[in-house]
């Protein structure tokens, strides 16, 4: 893929997802919304909380925008293989660290000799339902939607108005984003009539099933690209993110304490909103300083070998390192990460690629 060339804007993209991923997990283990509601702190932590739950929708409409062509032939399914061989290396790699280098006592603490009493048939079962890596049900996510590609092509390729494929759309996000978003929404006088606080007045089945309404928005925005002023572009990014900013911060303020429920999770409309229309703002960008461009784009090429060591130097630096800073630490995560997937890609492609030709 390397060889290809290679579009700032979309490289730009996947930089982005992967910082918001490191910010969104820096968050969780810092524990930095369940601090004072009423610190101008916790508001800018707030925002960039809501902006950085954007990582995954972008590399899902990323994922729609770049596989335009991919069919159900050999060439679409040996494009898994190395993602496939990172999750088991990474992954085996977490195994034994965590193994071997045990949290307790408010240390970490190297303890060998654990090697002996690792259970390999319950490690080879947690390889294979995605739990040997802290992050990898993401990768369980993508294997299901990258089987499906090369029909979901179909499916919009036989399409044949612009107006249908709108339609198709907008009926996923109603079955999908709309029930995730209306679990936000809580009223005190449900609370108690076995509705567990929720307002479920949609049909939330296919909920699950987000990541199509994405993908399929980012086939949209390949094939029609839509691209206008950048002054409204970044209105709209504005806008967008003002929405799930502003409905969590007055509830927070009204009950005194974070409102964590409140356009939570990947798959809410709003989050949807803020993906789309920072791809939009940041897809059709070009940039001619060479440095810059490579720096991005080896970023880009290790994002998702970054994103699973990420859980490795997480577990570290948020145990290890408390004394270290948000932004110090997710600097950190960033540099080690990156280091690590550059050297693990070069190993991996010289041994599987080009020694034994398996992609």
């Amino acid at each position: 893929m390397e060889k290809k060339e290679r579009q700032f804007g979309l490289d730009l993209i996947r930089v982005f997802a992967i910082l918001f991923v490191f910010f969104t997990h820096g968050i969780q283990y810092k524990e930095l919304l369940y601090q004072s509601v009423e610190t101008t702190e916790w508001s800018y932590i707030l925002v960039l909380r809501f902006l950085a739950l954007s990582c995954v929708p972008l590399f899902i409409i990323l994922t729609g925008f770049l596989n335009e062509t991919s069919e159900a032939n050999s060439k679409h399914y040996k494009k898994i293989i190395p993602l496939i061989i990172s999750y088991v290396f990474i992954s085996f790699l977490e195994l034994i660290g965590t193994t071997i280098f045990v949290y307790a006592d408010g240390k970490t603490q190297y303890m060998p000799d654990n090697l002996k009493l690792i259970n390999w048939l319950v490690e080879i079962i947690r390889f294979f339902n995605f739990t040997e890596n802290s992050y990898a049900w993401y990768f369980e996510m993508y294997i299901g939607l990258f089987l499906l590609i090369p029909f979901l092509n179909i499916l919009w390729n036989n399409i044949k108005t612009k107006k249908e494929k709108i339609i198709l759309i907008v009926s996923l996000v109603f079955l999908t984003m709309i029930p995730r978003t209306l679990e936000g929404i809580r009223f005190d006088w449900i609370e108690g009539k076995n509705l567990e606080g929720w307002l479920d007045v949609a049909p939330d089945y296919w909920k699950i099933m987000y990541p199509l309404a994405l993908f399929f928005i980012g086939k949209y925005i390949r094939d029609y690209r839509p691209t206008f002023n950048i002054i409204l572009r970044l209105l709209l990014v504005v806008v967008s993110l003002a929405i799930p900013v502003l409905c969590c911060y007055f509830i927070s303020q009204e009950q005194g304490a974070y409102a964590w429920y409140v356009c939570n999770g990947f798959g809410t409309i709003t989050n949807a909103l803020v993906a789309t229309s920072l791809f939009l703002a940041l897809y059709t960008i070009k940039l001619n300083i060479p440095i810059v461009s490579k720096l991005i784009s080896q970023i880009a090429i290790c994002s998702f070998d970054m994103y699973l060591f990420s859980s490795i130097f997480d577990k570290i630096l948020y145990y290890d390192y408390k004394e270290f800073g948000y932004f110090e630490t997710v600097g950190i995560v960033l540099v080690c990460t990156f280091l690590s997937a550059r050297i693990w890609i070069w190993i991996r492609d010289l041994i599987f690629k080009k020694m034994i030709k398996l992609y």
